[in-house]
């Protein structure tokens, strides 16, 4: 379990899918994966599609990066930016793995439910009994 608004992760979740087919060709291959380590929950996001230039990954969660990019499309290039803002305030963290021709992985880990709510203890997290900030994931 995570402490989290499940709304937010729910639109990084839809994002990092919806760019993943959008920016490759058909056949793709997405797998979702998550584990516990160390405390948190990782997520992996992984697609066999071209992948991206080293320039792409180093841009990417910047706001937009890709706005520019996407020809006829309506997007503004705040998809990627939004995504690290919303598990940023989570307080985890979201990176991207690449391999040119071979595919993208993105990664997000948040910290499992007891580390959040012994840091909030310790700390008097004015938010912890907010029913708008906390949601149960079970991974």
């Amino acid at each position: 379990m995570v402490s989290a608004d499940g709304i937010q992760l729910w639109r990084v979740f839809s994002n990092l899918i919806g760019k993943a087919i959008k920016h490759n060709p058909p056949g793709l291959t997405i797998t979702l994966n998550a584990k516990v380590a160390a405390g948190k929950i990782i997520c992996t996001i992984t697609e066999n599609g071209v992948g991206m230039t080293q320039q792409q990954c180093e841009r990417l969660f910047e706001p937009y990066a890709w706005g520019n990019q996407l020809g006829n499309s309506l997007s503004f290039g705040l998809g990627l930016y939004l995504c690290k803002q919303i598990i940023h305030a989570h307080g985890g963290k979201i990176g991207v793995k690449n391999t040119v021709e071979v595919g993208t992985t993105f990664w997000l880990s948040l910290q499992k439910k007891e580390l959040v709510e012994s840091q909030e203890k310790k700390f008097n997290n004015p938010w912890r009994n907010s029913p708008s900030v906390v949601y149960g994931i079970e991974v």
